[in-house]
């Protein structure tokens, strides 16, 4: 099969090219100016006193904090 065909055997659906669209989209700009910021996403650079993380989920990427907690 051709790519389309694998995607679709694998339950691939718009959300998913959505996501990984944003994903790219975020490590690129990333990549290019050290500061992943897009139109949907304001970094806050981790500091001990923030504890600040992003979290990719499925269905959103949003700024969290607690870092030390969530990977002990």
């Amino acid at each position: 099969g051709d790519a389309a065909d694998i995607l679709a055997s694998e339950g691939w659906s718009d959300d998913d090219s959505a996501y990984a669209q944003r994903m790219q989209t975020i490590w690129s700009t990333f990549a290019k100016t050290g500061d992943p910021s897009t139109e949907d996403l304001t970094w806050i650079p981790y500091t001990p006193g923030n504890d600040s993380y992003v979290e990719f989920g499925p269905v959103s990427i949003e700024n969290k904090t607690g870092l030390a907690a969530a990977f002990p």
